[in-house]
């Protein structure tokens, strides 16, 4: 009885974990990119235009059909703006990408607490926060779930030599191309397990690597080649200090005064304290020639690869998949101290110390994620409420223009920079003239403040002739003051 309570102790406890951690992300609504994604059904009448608006690359070099267009073109016609099932999607998804590592790691192992560790090591990391809380970022979660579930069939060929385990793998990282252009990677970690553990099967892991050279060539000459700004990608030196940069941020915990007590110090000590350590274990065990945690760096290295041409672009989301592996090397690392034989001072020590650090990481980086998460959210939701109110207004007045005073810079980049308030003639939402001057500029996106101002001169005109809806938006809610002005201009 005890042996199955552990077990399904073992099973239930990381999307428990995550559930309390991520609660407010699934209860998160569109923003940003997602009012992008979301136009794609409105440019569907007929099959040919369902095939150019699911396998079309986007604008700025990437080719993702079935994670961002079939994604949203299939849940929006079943569930319209309903923001619900795109978010449980993504989280059960990432719930079985919890127990993929888990399983994958007590299989490198050997540790059940190692693979319980990885999993929750990851759920634990803020680096999740935009994936747990943004519809857009489904990708990472879909071409996480194809590389953890390809990786582990590999690993099921290797032990049992079950010739069903390797077409499944085929079957699985190929649909992974549909997915994002990071599984792209999935055969250096298979061969990186092959060359160190399964010599026999070196050859066959081999092969993966084709259809991956032939993606990466056909990607960089037919969907990149139209990547531009911080899309663009750089393929020199620069991958190195791309590399550093996201080293720093895989380490160092991003929010800490804003979502804990913890003083400003305790980050970058952490981060330092964190990556000495994991790397004096790495350094340990290679010299007992244990290569299990030399190779976790690599893949570490391998799953950052796609995005390290991008100098540019460095954000922290874009350390989701590869937190996987530093997040197996904590693990095993809190294992092997746990499970050292040696004198009993020095067992004492060491599993003192990596309980220690275990927990330091988790104070700090748990209530983060869990308030980034939140803020994530209540974002989304602000943008929720400009929306339906602004639909609700051109539902009654179908040919007038809505122009809103205001807006703060928080809500014009969640909920109306990237245009989700489009008709026949074009957008029917502008902002004020003056309200620039209270929103930042992001030349990054893309997109510039000026192109949303609506002219004084036709503001004017269209108060006049009863073609402008002015709108005012507060914290306190958002206020018709189109008869008050109309009144100022007459």
């Amino acid at each position: 009885m005890k042996g199955k309570l552990e077990k399904a102790a073992w099973w239930i406890l990381p999307p428990a974990f995550a559930l309390w951690v991520y609660w407010s992300g699934i209860f998160a609504w569109f923003q940003q990119d997602d009012f992008v994604w979301l136009h794609l059904l409105a440019t569907v009448h007929n099959t040919r235009d369902l095939l150019s608006a699911v396998f079309r690359p986007a604008q700025h070099g990437t080719w993702r059909p079935l994670p961002e267009r079939a994604y949203f073109i299939t849940l929006q016609y079943l569930f319209g703006y309903n923001a619900l099932p795109y978010r449980i999607l993504s989280f059960v998804t990432q719930c079985a990408n919890f127990a993929l590592v888990a399983v994958i790691t007590r299989r490198l192992s050997g540790s059940r607490l190692a693979g319980l560790l990885a999993a929750v090591f990851w759920i634990a990391c803020w680096q999740l926060i935009v994936v747990m809380s943004w519809s857009s970022e489904f990708i990472l979660p879909a071409v996480g779930f194809c590389i953890l579930l390809a990786l582990h069939l590999f690993l099921r060929f290797t032990e049992t030599g079950d010739r069903r385990y390797w077409r499944w793998c085929w079957a699985v990282f190929l649909t992974g191309f549909l997915m994002m252009e990071s599984n792209i990677v999935l055969p250096l970690l298979a061969v990186s397990y092959a060359f160190l553990y399964a010599r026999p099967f070196l050859r066959k892991s081999l092969t993966l690597l084709i259809p991956s050279a032939v993606y990466g060539f056909a990607h960089v000459m037919v969907a990149n080649r139209h990547g531009m700004g911080i899309y663009a990608m750089h393929i020199d030196l620069s991958v190195v200090s791309t590399l550093g940069s996201y080293l720093v941020k895989a380490f160092e915990v991003d929010g800490i005064e804003s979502f804990t007590a913890l003083p400003a110090w305790y980050g970058p000590v952490a981060a330092i304290v964190f990556g000495v350590a994991l790397g004096g274990f790495v350094l340990w065990r290679a010299i007992r020639r244990d290569w299990l945690p030399l190779m976790l760096v690599a893949w570490f290295v391998f799953l950052l690869a796609p995005v390290l041409p991008l100098p540019d672009h460095v954000v922290a989301y874009y350390l989701t998949l590869p937190m996987v592996a530093l997040s197996m090397l904590a693990a095993v690392a809190v294992a092997r101290a746990w499970n050292l034989r040696a004198s009993l001072p020095v067992a004492i020590g060491a599993r003192a110390l990596a309980t220690i650090l275990a927990i330091g990481f988790l104070i700090e980086s748990v209530p983060v994620a869990q308030g980034g998460t939140t803020w994530w959210a209540d974002n989304s939701h602000g943008a929720e409420r400009l929306a339906r109110y602004v639909f609700r207004l051109h539902e009654r007045r179908p040919e007038a223009i809505i122009v809103l005073r205001n807006v703060d810079s928080l809500l014009f980049w969640t909920g109306m920079a990237h245009y989700p308030f489009l008709n026949k003639q074009g957008s029917y939402v502008y902002l004020a003239s003056g309200s620039e001057s209270g929103i930042e500029a992001r030349p990054e996106t893309g997109f510039r403040v000026a192109d949303f101002v609506y002219p004084q001169d036709k503001l004017r005109w269209g108060l006049i002739h009863n073609q402008v809806i002015l709108v005012d938006v507060s914290r306190a809610g958002f206020f018709d003051v189109t008869a008050q002005f109309r009144a100022g201009v007459r």
